[in-house]
């Protein structure tokens, strides 16, 4: 499977180099470097923050995640080719945090995160085939995506600038611990025959375990891109002493 997400990335990325200097923002919850309940403290104040997170935190130059735009994403599977394309999210932000774990030391954050429900819709290209059904077409697409486990761990180096230590992240690893439960629909896959379309929908739910494995790695790629964008602006542009008491 491959996925699309360059334009996604390079917007995130673009955001972190615009906040430099700025004062971190006052709704954001420090917690004190050497408290043995630091994990505790930093997992509430996630909790907390994230009902920022639908319109976006100017401070931070987070973009609004309700809904996110990803421009483009290419599905490549056995049984069909999809590009959707003007891909909205909703609820990407409704995450519950599962496990957190930070060490400052050695930068490295450990988080186990579970999406409860997001919704999508797109615009469609497909071509591809399933069971006897010939699959061509273009048109718009729906889907859920319910119970999402993500296991991230982030790591980071620690630099001085101008006499502040930061923690600069450079880089992720993510892991879906469990598949989700996923639904899509694609309207008017057969334009002039809303029967043959409303069966094969039905073929594809029914068999949404093994078709929609090779999707799952773009929800996943989606969540922990955003769960970077969050990390990243706090961490890369605020020293530790700005962000711990």
């Amino acid at each position: 499977m491959k996925c699309s997400l360059i334009l996604f990335i390079c917007t995130v990325c673009f955001s972190y180099s615009a906040i430099y200097g700025k004062e971190l923002p006052s709704f954001v919850k420090k917690c004190k470097r050497n408290d043995p309940g630091l994990n505790d403290c930093m997992k509430n104040a996630l909790i907390e923050f994230k009902k920022y997170l639908p319109d976006g935190v100017e401070e931070m130059k987070l973009p609004p995640l309700n809904p996110y735009l990803l421009p483009k994403a290419n599905i490549e599977t056995p049984w069909m080719n999809t590009t959707l394309t003007n891909l909205k999210l909703y609820n990407s932000y409704g995450y519950t945090l599962d496990y957190f774990d930070i060490d400052l030391d050695k930068g490295v954050i450990k988080l186990n995160t579970t999406v409860d429900h997001m919704e999508m819709n797109s615009r469609y290209e497909i071509d591809g085939k399933i069971l006897q059904f010939v699959l061509h077409g273009e048109g718009e697409m729906e889907g859920k995506v319910n119970n999402t486990k993500v296991g991230i761990i982030l790591n980071g180096t620690k630099i001085n600038r101008k006499g502040k230590e930061y923690l600069i992240l450079e880089n992720i690893d993510y892991k879906l611990l469990e598949p989700p439960k996923a639904y899509m629909y694609f309207h008017d896959l057969f334009r002039n025959n809303p029967e043959i379309t409303e069966r094969v929908n039905m073929v594809i739910q029914e068999n949404q375990e093994e078709l929609f494995k090779d999707i799952y790695p773009l929800v996943e790629k989606i969540i922990s891109t955003i769960d970077l964008s969050l990390f990243k602006g706090v961490f890369d542009n605020f020293s530790l002493d700005e962000l711990f008491d």
